[in-house]
């Protein structure tokens, strides 16, 4: 289920490049004394969402200068306004933390010279825990300095909306987490901005009654038991996206000639209201049953479930972002009024060819967004 990772959409922003991010860090305030040699940054500030029984805090803390002055981090702190509430030090720094970025090839070496380490924060506090107004970060080095800053308040919002699809054994593979790196460190540079419209997206697929997510040997569409599945409106929305007419790969191999315009496939976008808008890629062809402009109900059927565009495999790609344009834009969290939380399943499991089995002990989950490898039910 290849899709736009961070590495495919950096070669296809090239013309932008990540060159630029430097100077932008530079310019910006950290709250952090004029004498400090690095400068840390927030773009933007976390909304808080439900999950598994926390709630959620998710955002990116840019490290400024850290390639020049050769800074090795060791540890970063993150404090709700003052309490320190998660550090980042070992293995887990090290899973977060996006130390350098090397060119893929030798023409691809404009990317060399970026300035910056990224980490990608995901605080939780318990749910009874009142909501913080800000957050902000101190950053330890190997060489003794310590920076302190990245202030950034805590954005307010909405969450929830109805599930974009409905039905048993609905599996979040490439789901929220900040372990996923298929869509979560998916950093695009649009006109010099750094972007993750992805940050909280999710793959879905569906496993059948002998626990596979497709029959035969999973090299035609039509094998996967999710293909062809009901696409529904998340919400009362405006479309402001209607793409049809790009066909569907053959499993296992990737849509041929895909570029920023073609990589969500045959896709639709929602105005859900409140500044937010909900993303649906990779529909069947002809099966696009909105057009712009249109008034869709919550529940209205839009599309059908296919594998058009950067695809290997039929799955709805799904995410909610603040902009309507599905990439140049900012990833937003969403939760559902309720789901049944049936399991879960790794994805190495599912390649390595395994079936996922049912424990038979559903949870009842309000409010709440699915967590990376859960399967679910919706409805």
């Amino acid at each position: 289920m290849t899709e736009l990772t961070r590495r495919n959409m950096l070669k296809l922003s090239a013309g932008a490049g990540f060159a630029a991010l430097s100077a932008q860090l530079s310019g910006c305030s950290s709250n952090a004394s004029a004498a400090q040699p690095v400068s840390l940054r927030v773009p933007v500030g976390p909304t808080p969402v439900a999950q598994m029984g926390q709630t959620v805090y998710a955002y990116e803390l840019y490290i400024g200068r850290a390639l020049s002055l050769n800074l090795s981090v060791t540890k970063v702190e993150v404090l709700a306004d003052g309490v320190l509430v998660k550090t980042y030090e070992g293995s887990e720094l090290s899973q977060c933390l996006i130390k350098k970025v090397d060119p893929f090839s030798n023409d691809e070496a404009l990317f060399t010279g970026r300035d910056y380490n990224v980490l990608f924060v995901w605080a939780t506090l318990s749910l009874s825990a009142a909501t913080p107004l800000r957050f902000s970060h101190r950053v330890y080095c190997a060489d003794g300095l310590v920076a302190e800053g990245g202030t950034v308040d805590v954005q307010p919002g909405i969450t929830q909306i109805a599930p974009p699809i409905k039905g048993d054994r609905w599996w979040a593979a490439n789901g929220p987490s900040n372990f996923d790196r298929h869509h979560r460190s998916s950093i695009i540079d649009f006109a010099f901005r750094c972007t993750i419209a992805q940050r909280f997206a999710t793959d879905w697929m569906q496993f059948g009654a002998d626990g596979r997510n497709c029959t035969g040997d999973g090299t035609h569409c039509t094998d996967y038991y999710c293909y062809g599945a009901d696409l529904l409106a998340v919400a009362d929305a405006t479309v402001v996206e209607a793409r049809d007419g790009i066909p569907e790969g053959v499993p296992p191999s990737n849509y041929a000639a895909t570029t920023l315009q073609n990589v969500f496939g045959n896709s639709i976008i929602l105005d859900i209201g409140g500044g937010r808008y909900a993303a649906y890629a990779h529909i069947i062809p002809r099966t696009v049953a909105v057009n712009i402009g249109d008034h869709v109900t919550t529940g209205q059927v839009i599309g059908k479930l296919g594998n058009s565009g950067n695809s290997s495999a039929p799955h709805l790609h799904f995410h909610l972002c603040n902009g309507r344009d599905g990439l140049a834009s900012e990833g937003l969290p969403f939760s559902f009024a309720a789901y049944d939380l049936l399991g879960s399943m790794p994805m190495a499991d599912v390649d390595a060819g395994l079936a996922w089995t049912d424990p038979g002990t559903p949870q009842v989950r309000t409010a709440e967004m699915p967590m990376l490898d859960q399967v679910v039910k919706l409805y």
